[in-house]
């Protein structure tokens, strides 16, 4: 994805060359350089997404190979919040009604969850999501969650039903985005750790040494399947009917091919994914790349099983 972007942005600057050298006089060039430099700069480096606790005072950072132009909450915080229980079921449904198209073109092997989202569904109403609100308390606890999450531009997010705006702005408030050059080395402990834990179960992913050791955080690609209706639809069934509906993943190249390079052949028995999937990735993609940091921040060691997680770097801010 980096690679497409930087070609465009060359082709970009080489055209802006092109048309200063149809001018007559000579111009200083540094303006198109800047552009240039500010348009690679964009499309480099990572990116942490931190979370803050609602004491305030304990920052937990997860890692993401997203470039530093899309490190910033407009890009990742996608979520819907809202104060008006009518405006939350009707941007549910959109999110119910694209679970449901999945399962209904996936046809008799998940019928069952057809009908099951079909319920869901009419069960979210003005009614139970003002109870759900009025049960809320203002502040940063003044949110909470409503059904499967909302189809929006193609992409699944949560929606959010809050006490108040005040508590709007304050749950916002607990979350942030810091670029950072490179979060394998910045999580360093965690990576180590998640690497030794992937080495322990090869006989069930399938991974390679190489592709273990290649390790990286997940990126661009992973967060256009994981924001994807089949994605969703594929987890909701695990979730809520131990089924993995398989014909799901089957039917969608992008999403087995996610899937593989996270869990490789480890997934249920039923998912159309094995050991050999697993061997052939080139390298191991990790969601739970993390460090934290601030008061009352506590350091887990490395135990193999992949959990560690030691202090960010002080350049990690707090807000």
């Amino acid at each position: 994805m980096n690679r497409r972007l930087l070609s465009g942005a060359v082709a970009f600057a080489i055209v802006i060359g092109l048309f200063a050298n149809c001018s007559s006089k000579k111009k200083d060039d540094s303006s198109t350089n800047l552009l240039l430099f500010f348009l690679l700069d964009q499309l480099s480096g990572n990116c942490a997404s931190v979370t803050k606790s609602t004491g305030g005072t304990v920052y937990s950072a997860t890692g993401l190979t997203v470039p530093k132009g899309g490190c910033n909450a407009s890009t990742l915080q996608t979520g819907l919040y809202t104060i008006d229980p009518a405006t939350a079921v009707t941007a549910v449904g959109t999110g119910y009604d694209a679970l449901k198209a999945v399962y209904d073109a996936n046809s008799s092997s998940c019928s069952a969850l057809s009908t099951a989202v079909t319920n869901s569904k009419n069960a979210v109403t003005t009614t139970t999501v003002t109870a759900q609100q009025t049960a809320l308390t203002s502040g940063n606890t003044g949110c909470t969650t409503v059904g499967s999450g909302r189809l929006d531009s193609g992409k699944m997010s949560n929606v959010f039903i809050c006490k108040d705006t005040a508590s709007v702005t304050a749950v916002k408030a607990l979350s942030s985005y810091i670029t950072t050059s490179s979060v394998a080395t910045d999580m360093a402990t965690s990576l180590a750790d998640l690497k030794t834990a992937a080495t322990s179960g090869t006989s069930t992913t399938g991974f390679t040494a190489s592709a273990i050791a290649a390790m990286k955080a997940y990126g661009p690609t992973e967060l256009a399947v994981f924001s994807g209706a089949n994605y969703n639809a594929w987890i909701t069934a695990i979730l809520n009917s131990g089924v993995p509906c398989a014909k799901v993943i089957a039917a969608d190249a992008s999403l087995k091919s996610v899937l593989a390079s996270v869990y490789g052949g480890s997934l249920p028995t039923a998912t159309p994914l094995t050991t050999t999937d697993g061997a052939a990735v080139t390298a191991v993609v990790t969601t739970s790349l993390k460090c934290g940091y601030g008061s009352g921040f506590t350091a887990v060691p490395a135990t193999g099983l992949g959990t560690a997680s030691a202090a960010c770097p002080s350049t990690y801010t707090q807000f």
